[in-house]
Order: C-alpha cells, then sequence, then structure tokens
C-alpha cells in the first residue's frame, strides 16, 4: 500500500503473463500508458517496489512451473 501526496492510497496487484509467442507491436491506449515496448528484463527501467517483487518471481515460476506467492 502507498499513499501519493494527493492522499490517494493505493493497493497493488501486479499479475505476469507469460507468452511464448505473439504477434504485433505493443500499442499505447494513448492516455494512461503512453509508452509501450517490449524490454528485456535485464534492461527494464526502475520500477516499484512491487513490481520489481513480481519481476524477481517470474525466473522461480519459469523454473519451476509453481505459483509465485510474493
Amino acid at each position: 500500500m502507498r499513499t501519493y501526496p494527493n492522499g490517494h492510497v493505493c493497493h497493488d496487484f501486479n499479475m505476469v503473463f507469460a507468452a511464448r509467442t505473439f504477434l504485433g507491436e505493443p500499442a499505447s491506449d494513448g492516455r494512461e500508458n503512453p509508452k509501450v515496448r517490449w524490454l528485456s528484463p535485464d534492461a527494464l527501467p526502475e520500477v516499484l517496489p512491487t513490481v520489481a517483487l513480481t519481476i524477481q518471481a517470474f525466473p522461480r515460476w519459469n523454473a519451476t512451473g509453481t505459483f509465485q506467492l510474493i
């Protein structure tokens, strides 16, 4: 949970979907996500701590195939 300067409280929930193949290019919705692109895990920008935990859990899932509760 985090509180923004304007007082809004946010409870983060992160979910990862894995795909072996995909078609097309990522596209912005033009509002909430102005910059959308594919990145390799070692080229990610700084992210929120909850997002970082989710990204760190992915290799464990990939190696074991088991649900990762973090």
